[in-house]
């Protein structure tokens, strides 16, 4: 084979292998569809257990550009390590929300904290959020001034 033969040989292999491998781009970028953060807040911190008083836990589901998820993201709630009781495990996004609501069965402590997680894909958030028993009695002073 002649040098002039073989170089050209080479370079027909070189370019049919960069055109088969796409430029080098092995597809391991970010899908800028995919949830790249989750927000929770609560309607409260502090609610009575037993199970009658629930806090509502609302997500708030984005993407890496600010704007909301896709509507039926599915959105997954724990309560690790609590006795509380979620409404749902997990609940599909609408507008990049999604809500579920938190009981707890009657405490023999004082309190009961629980850290509720959301997440969406990879990405996750937590709120902490506490159940009280409630209280037998309250003490009431009422003070009199004379103007």
């Amino acid at each position: 084979m002649t040098p002039r033969k073989f170089i050209s040989l080479v370079a027909i292999l070189t370019l049919s292998a960069l055109s088969a491998c796409g430029g080098g781009d092995d597809g391991g970028g970010v899908d800028p569809n995919a949830p790249a953060s989750v927000t929770l807040t609560a309607s409260k911190t502090v609610a009575l257990a037993g199970g009658s008083d629930g806090i509502t836990i609302l997500a708030d589901v984005r993407k890496a550009d600010g704007t909301v998820v896709a509507d039926d993201t599915v959105i997954s709630f724990s309560a690790p390590g609590s006795s509380g009781n979620l409404s749902a495990p997990a609940v599909s996004s609408a507008g990049g929300l999604a809500s579920i609501t938190l009981t707890h069965p009657s405490i023999s402590a004082n309190n009961a904290p629980v850290i509720v997680t959301a997440a969406a894909g990879d990405k996750s958030g937590n709120i902490a959020v506490k159940f009280i028993n409630q209280p037998t009695s309250v003490d009431v002073s009422i003070g009199f001034s004379v103007a």
